[in-house]
């Protein structure tokens, strides 16, 4: 299983290095999980500025539970 229940974010992120020493990262999303991760970006900003611990358990818990709905796709863990 590659998604872990309860995380926020259910893409799958690789980093290339090129000849160059250039370091970049890839990112990989399916429709769907795309189209959940976009609405989700406004809690994600204010979970990165909030002060308050409860509230940003809850903005995690709201995240979380979003990406916990999205299967995981056949064959995700094959791709290096």
């Amino acid at each position: 299983m590659l998604k872990d229940a309860g995380v926020a974010y259910g893409g799958v992120n690789t980093n290339v290095r090129i000849h160059d020493g250039y370091m970049f990262e890839i990112r990989l999303h399916t429709t769907e999980g795309l189209a959940t991760k976009e609405p989700k970006h406004k809690l994600y900003e204010e979970q990165g500025t909030t002060k308050d611990k409860a509230r940003y358990e809850e903005l995690k818990r709201m995240m979380a539970g979003e990406a916990d709905k999205m299967p995981t796709p056949p064959g995700i863990g094959s791709i290096r």
